[in-house]
This record gives C-alpha cells, sequence and structure tokens, in this order.
C-alpha cells in the first residue's frame, strides 16, 4: 500500500477541538473547528476561542482551498457539540470555554445556529 500525501486545507493558530457535519447543504461533511486557544487554561487568550467551519470542496478536495466561514468565538473555547439541540431543521454548533477568568466563574455555553 503507497503512502498518502496530505492535503493542507488551512493554516490555524493553535486549533483544539473539532467537529464534523454538512453545514453547506452539499453532502459533503464540512468541518467545524475552534482555535486561537492561548498557551494554557491559566494563560488564555483573551481575544482567541474563535469558531470556524470550513468547506469541503467536494470532488476537488486537492485542487481548491477549503472555504472558511467565522460562526463565533469565546475566549479559551475548548470543546464543540455538532447537532439538532433546539429544533430539527438546521444544524447547530455547542461550543463550551474551559474557563471564563478566575475559576469561580460560570462559563457561557453558546448555541450557533446553521446559517
Amino acid at each position: 500500500m503507497g503512502k498518502t500525501k496530505p492535503t493542507q486545507i488551512q493554516k490555524l493558530i493553535t486549533p483544539v477541538s473539532m467537529s464534523q457535519a454538512d453545514i453547506s447543504g452539499d453532502g459533503f461533511n464540512d468541518i467545524i473547528i475552534c482555535f486561537d486557544y492561548g498557551n494554557t487554561m491559566h494563560d488564555f487568550n483573551p481575544d482567541g476561542g474563535h469558531i470556524v467551519w470550513l468547506e469541503n470542496p467536494g470532488k476537488n478536495i486537492s485542487t481548491v482551498p477549503w472555504k472558511q466561514h467565522y460562526v463565533g468565538r469565546s475566549a479559551a473555547m475548548h470543546r464543540l457539540k455538532i447537532g439538532y439541540f433546539t429544533q430539527t431543521k438546521r444544524l447547530e454548533i455547542i461550543g463550551l470555554p474551559i474557563v471564563n477568568g478566575p475559576f469561580d466563574v460560570p462559563v457561557p455555553v453558546l448555541l450557533f445556529r446553521q446559517p
């Protein structure tokens, strides 16, 4: 069996969590990813925690770049889950930061709906 050549689909700073789902509705799974976390949970980037989805170009996967779509952000974004949480027509993304400042402060649980 031959070696598989990797295909670079994006360059992101400190990606943390990712999931997959067909956000675009074209039958190909897209990638949902959070990035720009920071160094540690004690030294997270207060301006980071970005969530994007990368649109799968389908059969042109090795020749066409994956288009990046911005979803939102919250500092220290660390976990993502994709599904139908509040309705059954459009996919939703739940994002969970690991911290939100001092350790006795609750973290926001964020819900984003498919455009």
